[in-house]
């Protein structure tokens, strides 16, 4: 098995492994035919998975903007230059 160093900057295509879960493949030119293959074999004690992922709430509720950030909102709302779709939207922040 051969072992290389790979830039992700060098990356152009990437594709992800359903077969596999640390597996992905790449192309680093549009003119290659193959995709190599990448295999992550050491993975850290500290990598969380999908099973043990917990989010902690930091804040207990929402917090308000200013009224001059809100107005300013809804008056690029007026202008046009945000859909009228999200009127509502910015109204309850």
């Amino acid at each position: 098995m051969d072992k290389e160093t790979l830039k992700l900057g060098d990356v152009k295509i990437l594709k992800e492994s359903n077969d596999f879960n640390y597996c992905f493949s790449y192309k680093t030119s549009y003119e290659d035919t193959q995709f190599k293959t990448v295999i992550i074999d050491k993975i850290g004690k500290t990598r969380n998975t999908a099973n043990n992922i917990s989010v902690k709430k930091v804040y207990r509720e929402k917090i308000p903007i200013c009224e001059k950030k809100k107005k300013g909102l809804l008056d690029l709302i007026r202008k046009n230059t945000v859909p009228r779709f999200y009127k509502l939207f910015f109204e309850n922040l």
